[in-house]
Formats: structure tokens, sequence, C-alpha cells
């Protein structure tokens, strides 16, 4: 991975800059700042054919509303292949809204900012949190180049074994919104979307009755 590289996401130029020049300024965060305008410039640098797991940027900075291709399908897509599912990615963006952080960090986000925080001044904010991921965070992706790297995680101990799809805890998916839950048990539990689909129906189907059913005891 190229740890001191930053691929930053977003279609307002000027900010772009902006941002670009505060991570490069003085010792600067990082080694180089690269530019995509929005979502489908972002994927083509990412899922260049001649571009290796050991080339991919050690940060991702990628804003949520851009034309033709938005933030939340670049997550998607990222956290849905191999090479980039574990690439560090934090949501830059002006909207709080709680539904757009919650699909942000479900669809795999590693951070979420404020854009117009009146908290903290935007150039600490986003060298605190780019010094953080390429600096002191150790990501999967450091050990990208060696063979199988991602099979071998994924039969850690810790990453859950050999039953890592075996195994699901399709609860934390009941309350969420269908689509939505939909679209993490795919990146969690690896599975295609007919068969996420069938589960979260099924699950959410059975929790649905389950309170049905507690209801009307207690109303009897």
């Amino acid at each position: 991975m190229a740890h001191g590289v930053i691929l930053l996401v977003d279609d307002d130029a000027n900010f772009a800059e902006l941002t670009r020049a505060i991570l490069l300024q003085g010792e600067g965060v990082a080694d180089e700042v690269l530019l995509a305008r929005d979502g489908v410039e972002a994927i083509e640098y990412l899922f260049h054919p001649r571009r290796a797991a050991t080339d991919m940027p050690g940060l991702v900075l990628l804003d949520l509303s851009m034309p033709r291709m938005d933030g939340f399908r670049v997550l998607s897509k990222m956290r849905a292949a191999e090479q980039t599912m574990f690439v560090p990615v934090v949501v830059l963006t002006s909207s709080v809204h709680p539904e757009d952080v919650r699909s942000a960090y479900g669809l795999g986000a590693n951070g979420y900012l404020d854009k117009l925080s009146d908290e903290v001044p935007w150039n600490e904010m986003v060298q605190t949190a780019a010094r953080y991921w390429l600096r002191m965070n150790i990501a999967p992706n450091s050990f990208a180049g060696q063979k199988d790297w991602v099979s071998r995680a994924r039969r850690s101990s810790s990453y859950g074994g050999e039953n890592w799809r075996r195994e699901p805890d399709l609860a934390k998916l009941r309350d969420l919104p269908r689509e939505e839950a939909i679209r993490v048990a795919t990146l969690i539990y690896g599975w295609s979307s007919a068969e996420a689909a069938e589960r979260v129906d099924t699950e959410q189907g059975r929790y649905a009755q389950g309170m049905a059913d507690q209801n009307k005891q207690q109303g009897a």
C-alpha cells in the first residue's frame, strides 16, 4: 500500500485544492494527495487494471454528494472488492443528517467529518484524521503484497476463522431499513445480493412476527 498517498474525492474544486494544500503544507501529513472530481474518477483510479493492492492509497477522503456517482456507491464498490475492502475511507461532507451518517458507516466508512463544523477548524480536523490513518493506524492493507493476505486474514481467529461466512449475527440487521440491511449483509458476510435479500427478509419477517405475537399476548 502507498502509505503516504491520499486519494481525495470531491467535486468542489476549490475545496479540494484547499484541503490538498492543507495536507501538504509544511512537512506535510501526506507525501502525495491525488484528486478525483467525482465517484467515477475515483473508481477508475482505484480499479485500474494495472493497479495492484500494493499501489492502493493509504487513505481515501470521500465526499458524498457528487455528480455521476456519489460517495455511497464508491464506498459500496470499494468494500465489495478484495483489493480495496480494507483501504481506510473517511467521509468529508457538509451533511450531518443521521441517515447519511448511518448509511456511510453501514457501508464501511472508517470516519465521518463535517466540512462545516464550528467546533474544530477544518485544517486541524483533516490533518488530524490524515495523520492518524497514515502515520498511526495499522490497516490490513499494510500487508498487501504478501501472498494470499486477504484469504489468510479471513481465516484468522480474530476475523472469525473458516466460519466467518457461516455464523452471521443477523440480529444486528433487524432494525435497519431493508435495502440498507441487504447492503450491509453483502459487505460483512460476503453474500450475493439475492442471498442477502432472502436472509434479511426472513430475519426481519421473523422478528416482526415475534413482536406482533408478543403484543397480542400483552393485550390479552
